[in-house]
């Protein structure tokens, strides 16, 4: 059984900020940094997790197992008006997971917005 959050959000910010769901657009627009733009991110994401597999909906990418494999790994990634990648979503990702992701691309938050909790890395 799975009891992991639904949807962690990872990204770079300054230290100090509240979890995401209390910041407004203009906020996030400003104090959350660019990670790259989604295609790069998804490469490198790629490397990370070899056995991905990418769909594009809409304006959104999707990696996940073709197949049932631990651990279970579901991403989304999409990129800004300005063309970059702020957040990378893991939908109930396993703290490995979380953590793996987040010393690639040298992130320093996970905020789980649906619960309002904030870790700091």
């Amino acid at each position: 059984m799975c009891l992991a959050p639904m949807h962690t959000y990872l990204y770079r910010s300054r230290t100090g900020l509240p979890p995401l769901n209390k910041l407004t657009q203009l906020e996030m627009d400003e104090w959350v940094e660019p990670i790259g733009p989604a295609d790069l991110v998804r490469q490198k994401l790629g490397e990370l997790f070899p056995e991905l597999q990418w769909e594009k909906i809409g304006d959104t990418w999707s990696g996940a197992h073709a197949t049932c494999q631990t651990p279970y790994i579901d991403i989304l990634l999409s990129d800004d008006s300005a063309g970059a990648c702020k957040f990378i979503v893991l939908n109930k990702a396993d703290i490995s997971i979380v953590q793996a992701v987040m010393a690639t691309f040298h992130l320093n938050y996970a905020c789980v917005p649906e619960s309002g909790k904030l870790v700091v890395a």
